[in-house]
């Protein structure tokens, strides 16, 4: 079944910010629970409160009770940022400022509009049909794009975030390769080998496990592994490109595409790709696409594979 199809509760509507999301599911169950021991009415009355007035906010992101309705409250006039010592010269409105550091250019921070995360969250949530009967738990640093991509999915699906993998339904672990896993999950993502997803499919068959490409410039994971493909693509690809992300493999030293099952250095455009660097630093190669610096190849069911194809090892 096409991911657009899938019917959740799930809105289809433009979205321009994540505290719109909020806004909407207080209004409509203010009571349902939403962050921890937060319900959405608290939520949104917690993100007011804690906006400022400054276009560009710092947010230690150390506490997600705190960190969580700040960021969304000042995205709504200001970008933030989870770093300080930059000075953050070239951004807009409504962006999220991502530390990442470049030998070259000294500290910086991604700039990726939450417009973007939005729309790519709504295809994460489609892809794995994240619910209200859901209770997610999201064990990420909150200065990482991966974590903001499963927080915003959640919100999308009017999904309760808890703060303890105890009765979660959906563990979504970015900083653990071998997590607590409980007996009511359904559905884990793991940031880890293959040999280890190998093995916890092994020893809990019922749930689905899930994996993909984790790249912060690319929104935190443009390209994840599609339920509806057999297990064995878990460990052995990355999966399947997420919402409108497009990949093209080229070729590093002449530039041009290649072909299924040919190795080269893997694109991204479109998704939650980000826009550019706080310094002024474009991301962007020609056409739009954002090179990884991760080499792969494409299947021909349109997965994405890490490493050398077989036929280049030969």
């Amino acid at each position: 079944m096409p991911e657009n199809t899938v019917a959740l509760q799930i809105p289809t509507a433009p979205v321009v910010s994540i505290f719109r999301m909020v806004d909407d599911r207080a209004q409509a169950a203010p009571d349902a629970m939403a962050l921890g021991p937060h319900c959405y009415a608290d939520l949104k009355d917690a993100c007011l409160r804690l906006r400022t007035a400054d276009d560009l906010a710092y947010v230690d992101p150390s506490d997600p009770l705190h960190a969580i309705p700040a960021t969304l409250g000042n995205l709504t006039n200001g970008s933030v940022h989870f770093a300080k010592g930059s000075a953050h010269k070239h951004r807009k409105s409504g962006e999220f400022l991502f530390p990442v550091h470049d030998g070259d250019t000294g500290p910086e921070a991604m700039r990726l509009p939450q417009h973007r995360l939005v729309k790519i969250a709504r295809a994460l949530a489609r892809r794995y049909r994240f619910s209200a009967t859901d209770r997610i738990h999201v064990d990420g640093a909150l200065d990482d794009p991966g974590s903001w991509l499963a927080l915003t999915a959640a919100f999308c699906a009017g999904a309760p975030v808890v703060l303890s993998p105890e009765d979660a339904t959906i563990v979504w672990s970015l900083a653990n390769p071998a997590p607590e896993i409980p007996e009511t999950a359904r559905l884990v993502h793991l940031r880890t080998e293959p040999e280890t997803l190998s093995e916890m499919q092994r020893r809990h068959p019922a749930i689905t496990w899930v994996n993909g490409l984790s790249l912060a410039q690319g929104g935190g994971l443009p390209v994840c592994s599609d339920p509806r493909d057999p297990p064995e693509t878990v460990t052995a690809t990355l999966g399947r490109p997420l919402g409108d992300t497009e990949v093209m493999i080229v070729d590093p030293e002449t530039g041009l595409d290649r072909l299924l099952y040919e190795t080269g250095e893997v694109w991204l455009r479109r998704g939650g790709t980000i826009v550019g660097y706080t310094n002024g630093r474009s991301a962007l190669a020609e056409a739009d696409f954002l090179p990884t610096g991760i080499m792969g190849y494409l299947d021909s069911e349109g997965r994405l594979v890490p490493g050398a194809a077989p036929e280049d090892e030969t």
